[in-house]
């Protein structure tokens, strides 16, 4: 696989589009990123996707 990105359309009913837009939302992650890792992991399996998912930084406390 290469690192190259491209875009794929697909057709939803309202009602489908409306319902991962909620999801991606309760996930607190953008309606592509939710659609991408589902169809990462649909396709190629869960700990796959789980390894594209975006990097947001180190979890845990700071001192201030």
């Amino acid at each position: 696989m290469s690192d190259e990105k491209k875009q794929v359309t697909v057709e939803l009913t309202a009602g489908e589009v409306e319902g991962i837009d909620q999801k991606a939302s309760e996930q607190g992650v953008s309606t592509p990123d939710f659609l991408a890792y589902c169809v990462r992991a649909i396709s190629f399996g869960i700990s796959y996707a789980v390894s594209m998912l975006p990097k947001q930084g180190q979890s845990g406390t700071s001192e201030g």
